[in-house]
């Protein structure tokens, strides 16, 4: 939440200094802002404790949320009332997902569908609110270049794109952003082997956490004083 927080910050900042566009242009054509992010269904079990194995347990509450960070910060930037368009793909029962987007006013004409399951989590949650979560990254896996090549075809210089480390190809998507000297945001999460693939000398802003920042620059983070 703290990253979506500062996510919107970060993106209402850039639109009211003008770094990006005139204050007067906001929802009009000079720019525009594309979140390419995954898209997840998370299955919630609440537990007494968290299921060992070879244990099987009765679960007392199943829950169902729409999720995935990508479809969280979408959400978020269109409730601070910027326009945001969403690029991903669902699976064949990803249509809650989709419909989530919509009623909050999230362009979703860009999003594909595929016959492939939609991503989701199996998250475990014990009484004592200790949680043990596994993903299946499903659709989310399914994006092509072509699709991407289809997608930034309607973007350009300026315009604002949001990455996560969720999806597939995203160092694809870095270089063909790049040039298109788009704005380039990334949130290097889940932090993985995936990203050495990615040339963070393209990036116009990297959001991480302490763990994230140590691991990619090699260096300790210093205590506040």
């Amino acid at each position: 939440m703290y990253f979506v927080c500062f996510l919107i910050e970060m993106v209402l900042d850039l639109i009211i200094k003008g770094n990006i566009i005139v204050i007067s242009d906001i929802g009009g054509d000079s720019m525009k802002i594309l979140n390419f992010g995954s898209c997840n269904i998370d299955y919630v079990y609440s537990l007494d404790h968290i299921v060992e194995a070879g244990e099987t347990e009765t679960t007392y509450k199943f829950e169902t949320f729409p999720g995935g960070k990508g479809l969280n910060q979408s959400i978020a930037v269109a409730k601070a009332g910027v326009k945001v368009c969403h690029a991903g793909c669902v699976g064949c029962d990803g249509e809650i997902l989709t419909n989530i987007l919509m009623k909050n006013d999230v362009d979703i004409s860009y999003i594909s569908k595929t016959d492939e399951k939609n991503g989701h989590a199996i998250i475990q949650v014990s009484s004592e609110g200790e949680n043990s979560i596994f993903l299946y990254p499903g659709s989310n896996e399914m994006i092509t270049k072509n699709y991407i090549d289809f997608v930034l075809e309607n973007f350009g210089r300026n315009d604002i794109i949001l990455l996560q480390n969720e999806i597939s190809n995203v160092e694809y998507i870095v270089e063909k952003a790049y040039q298109k000297q788009m704005c380039i945001i990334l949130n290097p999460s889940p932090f993985n082997e995936k990203l050495d693939k990615i040339d963070f000398n393209k990036l116009t802003y990297i959001i991480l956490n302490e763990i994230e920042a140590k691991a990619i620059s090699g260096c300790d983070i210093p205590e506040e004083h």
